[in-house]
C-alpha cells in the first residue's frame, strides 16, 4: 500500500509540471517573416533639391501576439526622411496580431547631393520582444539638377512697326544669377543690310554701349537696343536676334521689325525747270514727270491743272492707275 500512494503522487505531480505546456503559442503564418515591411517601390530617378514621397507597409503576421514596432532609418548625410502617420510625425507603430498599417515616407533630397546612385534603408523591431523586420532598401539614383540660365534676357515689346525713316527702339532686361559680378557683351545677329543697331542704357541717354556690368544676382532693367532701317527697306517683317554673353553663357532672343509703307511723291519736269517763256496766244506742251518717292506702291494717282484766268490748258493723262515704289511716270 506505501509503494501504491507514492506512485500516486508522482503521477499528480508530473501532470502539473506538464500544464504549462498546454498555453496557446503565437505563430506566423507560413514562408513569412512575424514582421514584414514592404514598398511600392524600390528604385526612382530623382533631381537634386527634389523633394519624393511613398508608403511603407508595416505588417505583423502572428496571430496572437502584439508588437509596439520601432521603425529605424538609414539615409546618406543630409537627406530628410520624415514618417507620418495619418497627419503626424511618428517613429514608433503599434500592431495588433495578424494587423497591418502603413506609413507615408516623405525623402527630400539636397541641392549639393552628389549626383549617382544613394540608398535609404528601413528596418522595424519590436521594442519589448525584439522581433525584427526584414529590411526594405530604395536606391535613389539623383541627377543633376537643371542649371538656371546664368544670364536671362527678356524684350518687353519683341514686335514694333515703323517706316523706313523711323527708329525702332526695343526695350529690355537682363539678369545676372551667378554668385559674382559679370561684364555682359551686347550684339545683334541678323540684321539686314544697311540697317544700324546700337545699344544704350537707356532710353533717355545718347551713350552708346556694347557692354554692361551686373552686380552678382542683380537685374539690370531698361536697357535699349536702337534700330534704324535702311531708308530704301521696303515694306514687310525682318527679324533680328538680341544676343547677351559672357564667360561662355549665353541668352539671346528674337526681335521682329515690321517696316509699313511710306507715301512720298513728287512733280517735277524731265529738266527740272519749273519756268520758260512764251508769247501771247502761243501753245507749248509741257511734260510732267511723277516721281514715287516713297516705300510703298500708289495707285489711283489723279492729275490736274488750274491755268490762270483767260488761259486753258489740259492733261493728256488725268489719272495713273499704279506707280510702284522708286518708278517715275510723264
Amino acid at each position: 500500500m506505501r509503494f501504491s500512494a507514492v506512485y500516486y503522487l508522482t503521477l499528480v505531480a508530473l501532470a502539473i509540471l506538464l500544464l504549462p505546456s498546454l498555453t496557446p503559442v503565437s505563430y506566423a503564418k507560413a514562408d513569412k517573416p512575424a514582421l514584414m515591411l514592404s514598398s511600392p517601390f524600390t528604385g526612382v530617378t530623382i533631381e537634386q533639391g527634389q523633394t519624393v514621397s511613398t508608403n511603407i507597409k508595416l505588417t505583423n503576421n502572428l496571430n496572437a501576439t502584439s508588437l509596439n514596432v520601432e521603425i529605424q532609418v538609414e539615409k546618406p548625410e543630409g537627406w530628410e526622411v520624415e514618417l507620418t502617420y495619418r497627419g503626424y510625425r511618428v517613429f514608433r507603430i503599434f500592431l495588433e496580431p495578424e494587423d497591418e498599417e502603413t506609413i507615408t515616407v516623405k525623402i527630400t533630397i539636397p541641392e549639393n547631393a552628389a549626383p549617382g546612385v544613394n540608398i535609404v534603408t528601413f528596418r522595424a523591431q519590436d521594442i519589448e520582444r525584439g522581433v525584427a523586420s526584414n529590411e526594405v532598401a530604395i536606391q535613389f539614383n539623383v541627377v543633376e539638377k537643371p542649371r538656371e540660365n546664368p544670364i536671362e534676357l527678356e524684350v518687353s515689346f519683341p514686335s514694333l512697326s515703323g517706316s523706313a525713316d523711323d527708329t525702332l527702339e526695343y526695350r529690355f532686361d537682363l539678369r545676372n544669377n551667378l554668385d559674382r559680378e559679370v561684364t555682359v557683351g551686347l550684339k545683334a545677329l541678323n540684321t539686314p543690310e544697311g540697317w544700324v543697331v546700337r545699344f544704350k542704357p537707356s532710353a533717355f541717354e545718347r551713350r552708346v554701349i556694347s557692354s554692361i556690368t551686373l552686380e552678382p544676382k542683380s537685374r539690370e532693367t531698361g536697357l535699349v537696343m536702337e534700330v534704324k532701317p535702311v531708308s530704301t527697306a521696303k515694306p514687310g517683317s525682318y527679324k533680328i536676334t538680341l544676343v547677351a554673353e559672357t564667360e561662355g553663357f549665353t541668352a539671346q532672343t528674337e526681335v521682329t521689325a515690321t517696316i509699313t509703307g511710306r507715301a512720298d511723291y513728287s512733280l517735277s519736269t524731265p529738266n527740272q525747270l519749273l519756268s520758260f517763256e512764251m508769247g501771247a496766244g502761243e501753245e507749248k506742251q509741257i511734260t510732267i514727270v511723277v516721281s514715287n518717292d516713297g516705300s510703298e506702291d500708289l495707285t489711283g494717282v489723279s492729275l490736274s491743272v488750274s491755268p490762270p484766268s483767260g488761259w486753258s490748258a489740259s492733261l493728256e493723262h488725268e489719272e495713273i492707275a499704279l506707280l510702284r515704289a522708286g518708278d517715275m511716270a510723264s
